[in-house]
């Protein structure tokens, strides 16, 4: 089966034992779990001195979430290797998607708020019919010419206030964690996909051969403010080749997060929907807290943007499978942010994760993803069981 990836410097394979990572500093292993397809998945689950409960989520005070500093976009260099799409690129294995699903546990509508899903739905349905007849009409010059179109703005705070958070927004949020490379308090994007599990980057869970720690997931974040709480980290789902390679096609992660008061997450804050081997030209709502300059990581930024780019191999290593590009100002903070395709908000039967953002080109506003197969599938599949 064919293999189907935000940091500022494409690093060096890590070195890392063929069945397992042992972190000395924070105790966490990775160990081969079982197959995705023709991938190998590894586990990686702190110990339990690691993963005493509430331990993570006490750590992140207002303090050390001001300090932490976004986790550097990768970067790679030379945009010699950036080609069009071709025929050759679609998919010709089976593809399907999961529906997502609305909170079950959410507060009810404060009455004569304002903010009721319906005026949300409305005003977000002509923000998006908008834009996606703007990006439909320079879709096709974009499809011929190769140009990164692109618009990248802020998202109307209504459209993820409490106490009506619109879907599929209320599923997306922020990762904090401290990285045992430097010791140093750090920031990705992520978003719930279901059950307990988180979909973000490859590296923002492990990176140069080890996994950090204090990890947690924090739903719609907004400056300062976590209306959903804190969701702390119990284990992770991770591709060997990403750990042992840093193979971009495969910088992807699940991780699952304790539950909270006998609740879990995807019953506070719904779970996107997810699609697997779909064709890859497709117009793609991105979403992220980048938080490195012009933003600042304070609010949710959405990029609309169609395909772009495919890249077969970055900076001479193999991108295996190739991924994917489209034009985005975001920044570093937005790792692990989704894409999603078939954006329509308010709707369950849409709203499919469809790519995170993984890493990007000094000097060219785009930001590329590892394209979902089947074996990010099943890698999906486990963590959601988890």
């Amino acid at each position: 089966m064919k293999k189907s990836g935000i940091r500022l410097a494409v690093i060096p394979a890590m070195l890392w034992s063929a069945l397992s990572v042992a972190d000395g500093s924070s105790n966490t292993k990775c160990v081969e779990y079982g197959y995705a397809g023709s991938e190998t998945i590894l586990k990686c689950t702190p110990s339990p001195s690691a993963q005493r409960t509430n331990s993570s989520e006490e750590y992140w005070t207002d303090e050390r979430i001001k300090k932490a500093k976004p986790y550097p976009v990768s970067k790679a260099k030379g945009v010699d290797s950036l080609r069009a799409l071709s025929r050759l690129d679609e998919s010709v294995r089976e593809s399907g998607f999961d529906q997502g699903s609305f909170p079950t546990e959410l507060p009810a509508p404060q009455p004569d708020s304002g903010d009721t899903p319906k005026s949300s739905v409305d005003s977000s349905s002509r923000l998006q019919t908008g834009l996606t007849q703007k990006m439909a009409a320079v879709s096709m010059a974009t499809q011929q010419v190769g140009l990164p179109v692109h618009s990248t703005f802020s998202v109307p705070r209504v459209l993820y206030a409490p106490p009506t958070p619109l879907y599929p927004y209320i599923a997306i949020g922020k990762v904090f964690f401290t990285s045992q490379v430097d010791g140093k308090d750090y920031q990705c994007s992520g978003s719930s996909i279901g059950g307990r599990a988180v979909l973000t980057a490859g590296h923002c869970v492990v990176d140069q051969g080890k996994a950090h720690t204090n990890w947690v997931f924090m739903p719609i974040y907004y400056n300062g403010e976590r209306p959903y709480g804190t969701w702390t980290q119990q284990n992770a789902f991770i591709f060997k080749s990403w750990a042992e390679q840093e193979n971009l096609g495969r910088d992807v992660a699940f991780s699952i997060v304790a539950d909270q008061q006998g609740s879990m997450l995807s019953a506070k804050v719904g779970a996107l929907g997810f699609a697997w081997n779909y064709p890859r030209q497709r117009l793609w709502a991105m979403f992220g807290y980048p938080a490195a300059p012009p933003y600042a990581g304070f609010e949710m930024i959405e990029t609309l943007a169609p395909t772009a780019f495919i890249q077969d191999e970055v900076d001479g290593q193999k991108a295996d499978p190739p991924t994917t590009g489209a034009g985005s100002l975001q920044t570093a903070g937005s790792s692990g942010g989704p894409w999603i395709t078939d954006f329509s908000p308010g709707l369950v039967v849409s709203n499919f994760a469809n790519g995170v953002n993984s890493y990007g080109y000094v000097g060219l506003d785009a930001m590329f993803s590892p394209y979902f197969d089947d074996s990010v599938k099943a890698m999906k599949d486990a963590a959601v069981a988890q």
